[in-house]
């Protein structure tokens, strides 16, 4: 059996989606930043689906940080 490449958007979403479901809860920073790099991922798909997305850190700790302490 052979592992689908990490870099199918459909398979990384279903490896991401369980780990949420399944994660351990005693670090939950963890699944802050998980949620918070899914929204932004989400948010920021560039037009060309093969290339990288920036990921500007202030924006990111900002959304960590409003899902870590509402």
């Amino acid at each position: 059996m052979s592992i689908p490449s990490p870099a199918d958007p459909l398979t990384l979403g279903q490896h991401l989606v369980s780990v949420l479901d399944s994660g351990v809860r005693v670090a939950t920073y963890k699944l802050a930043v998980l949620v918070a790099l899914l929204e932004f991922s989400v948010e920021n798909v560039p037009e060309d689906h093969g290339s990288a997305v920036d990921v500007d850190l202030d924006d990111l700790a900002e959304r960590v940080v409003s899902l870590y302490w509402p």
